[in-house]
């Protein structure tokens, strides 16, 4: 999702309003903080305000840079699980950024709806 964002907007910033530099610049900062993500920092990296990035980013990706965040750590657990499948729920948890194995057990479930362990049994592995 964030590499076919960033395919788009790459090249083309010239020609994009502000906002969808900015919310480039922000997707490309959030894939690389996938442990701890802290909006003031994105915004400050940016040398914008908060409330700016947060509504620059909703217009330009469709959701919050928040929300992309956790998608993008979801994203990462599946992909260290594809890569070791001997690795338990809390190895996964602390190796994709969650604080514990309850923390990645309620953004799953906020996020999909299904528990880690249903998510890792139903959902094919992501290509690399």
């Amino acid at each position: 999702m964030l590499a076919a964002l960033s395919r788009r907007l790459v090249g083309i910033s010239d020609q994009l309003p502000q906002g969808a530099a900015t919310a480039q610049a922000a997707c490309l900062l959030i894939e690389r903080q996938i442990q701890a993500l802290s909006i003031r920092t994105v915004a400050d990296q940016l040398g914008v305000r908060e409330r700016t990035l947060r509504d620059v980013f909703a217009v330009q990706v469709g959701m919050s840079p928040k929300a992309l965040h956790q998608v993008r750590r979801l994203q990462k657990t599946l992909a260290l699980a594809a890569g070791d499948s001997a690795l338990g729920l809390a190895a996964l948890a602390d190796r994709a950024g969650y604080s514990d194995q309850a923390h990645l057990t309620r953004q799953c479930r906020t996020l999909t709806g299904l528990t880690p362990r249903q998510l890792l049994t139903t959902v094919p592995p992501p290509e690399p």
